[in-house]
């Protein structure tokens, strides 16, 4: 049974890595400054082996990205710092995780046998190691050569003795828990980047390839990637079966599961999501009879990239069905409870070691948008987008690089916040089109409003159309959504505009 972090443990292990990056990184300043590394010549003083290795640990810098001055011959060493904190901590840290999972295992000529910490202590001076750690990763760099090599000179780099006291207090205060848990190690190399990424956000400069890992290199919990292999292999393998006929999802994903076959578990796709084909609607609007989208979704393509709060999937020959609204749409305290709400559904899920059941997944689905939409339509906020000088730039915006950075499938107008149903062309990428949108509206609506601050919520959704049904369904909910809330506004869908209600529209 697969097992999650506590909320306790996880809050121990990120304080206790974001605490040994710093002084890890300090300790490596320091030894690769008394080498002289980031300076032109080595020392008088200096033994043979030290020049040897300053040499090493001066070419791997380059190779990193330091830079050398041409003319004084200086060298930078920002990025040979961080990677050998990176390499001194988490060769420490693995080393507990095997042994608290007895895999740490002596070489052939020893018995292969498992060994703890304090095992290697007292058989490093007959193995003519330096001390136990060393000989610890030894013995894992047979198993996992990758992780623990033998040839990366930052290994090599000798740390001063109290800076390695230091963190292996910091180790030996993390609780076995910590090591046990089967999302841990996930969990650690996104709290390492942490402060790092926290730099590179507030710098507002562009990311670059150097800031691209601490921003990105985030933990994926289990929940998220199981949704994401059963909405693709899982919907790919409900495609294969034809059209599935069942009243609820539960029915549907029941008739698409995977019975046990060769020693395999059933697979029942827990998190897989299913549309219903829609039919005629109050509005006269028919989607089956719409032109199916000419492109679909590459997944082999498919990237992830972690919000503040939602997770966004791009790849390339998308569709995408996006919702952005209003700063003042949803008040702070509103988001907390829903948010609130969701990690206790979560956090109670990871304790009991199991995914969540499907009235759980149905509550978060709800929380994060039926809940959402619902409280949208009741108009809350200034609702500037229901003024129409707004509502027309917003939409004037949307139509202004149609056909040239995007296609517009669809789009609606409500008075707090905005669908749109959009396809990127040309090589352009969806994030920067909706800041495009967000930001050129903002700064007009702000000027003609006669106010300043932020105009809409940071963080937008969005949701890549999987399919013709869904892409039917989405065009649907679309144009629909003016009528459910009971309101005009401004709208189009296949090519057909409409600025009132839609009782009077025909689909084409």
């Amino acid at each position: 049974m697969p097992t999650s972090l506590s909320k306790e443990h996880r809050k121990h292990l990120e304080k206790t890595t974001a605490d040994a990056r710093i002084l890890a990184e300090s300790a490596c300043r320091a030894a690769l400054e008394n080498l002289a590394v980031h300076e032109k010549e080595y020392r008088s003083h200096m033994s043979v082996e030290q020049r040897l290795l300053r040499n090493r640990l001066r070419a791997r810098g380059r190779a990193l990205g330091d830079k050398r001055d041409e003319r004084s011959g200086n060298q930078e060493i920002r990025h040979l710092i961080e990677l050998a904190a990176y390499e001194h901590w988490h060769r420490l840290l693995f080393t507990r995780f095997l042994t608290e999972n007895h895999l740490l295992i002596t070489d052939e000529a020893n018995g292969s046998v498992p060994v703890t910490l304090e095992e290697c202590e007292e058989l490093a001076p007959e193995l003519g190691a330096r001390d136990g750690q060393d000989l610890a990763c030894r013995f894992a760099s047979l198993t996992l050569p990758g992780v623990f090599r033998r040839d990366d000179p930052v290994l090599d780099l000798p740390i001063a003795i109290n800076d390695q006291v230091e963190l292996r207090k910091l180790l030996a205060a993390l609780p076995s828990e910590a090591f046990l848990a089967d999302d841990a190690l996930g969990w650690t190399y996104q709290f390492w980047q942490a402060q790092r990424k926290d730099e590179v956000n507030r710098s507002g400069k562009k990311i670059g390839a150097h800031e691209i890992s601490p921003v990105t290199q985030l933990f994926t919990e289990d929940y998220m990637v199981e949704f994401l292999l059963h909405n693709t292999l899982g919907a790919w393998w409900a495609g294969k079966l034809g059209s599935i006929k069942a009243a609820t999802d539960e029915e549907a994903r029941a008739k698409a599961a995977l019975p046990a076959r060769d020693d395999v578990s059933a697979i029942s796709w827990t998190y897989l999501r299913f549309v219903k084909v829609a039919g005629a609607s109050s509005s006269g609007f028919k989607s089956p009879v719409l032109e199916a989208p000419a492109t679909t979704p590459d997944w082999n393509t498919l990237a992830i990239r972690k919000g503040d709060n939602l997770p966004h999937w791009s790849c390339n020959h998308a569709i995408y069905h996006v919702s952005f609204r209003l700063s003042d749409s949803i008040p702070i305290s509103k988001r907390e409870e829903w948010l609130k709400e969701r990690e206790d559904i979560l956090a109670n899920a990871r304790r009991q070691g199991r995914t969540l059941s499907e009235p759980e997944q149905k509550r978060l689905q709800y929380l994060y948008s039926e809940k959402i939409e619902t409280y949208l339509d009741s108009g809350q906020g200034e609702c500037w987008l229901a003024r129409a000088e707004i509502a027309a730039i917003v939409e004037n915006a949307l139509k202004y690089f149609d056909g040239q950075r995007y296609r517009l499938h669809a789009y609606c107008v409500m008075p707090n916040h905005v669908h749109v149903i959009v396809e990127p062309a040309n090589g352009n990428v969806l994030e920067a089109i909706i800041h495009s949108w967000k930001s050129f509206t903002a700064n007009v609506a702000n000027k003609i409003l006669k106010r300043t601050g932020q105009f809409w919520q940071h963080e937008p959704y969005d949701h890549i159309i999987r399919n013709e049904r869904e892409y039917c369904f989405q065009l649907q909910y679309v144009w629909d959504n003016p009528d459910k809330a009971g309101i005009t506004a401004r709208r189009m869908v296949a090519g057909k505009v409409a600025g009132a209600s839609s009782s009077g529209f025909k689909s084409p």
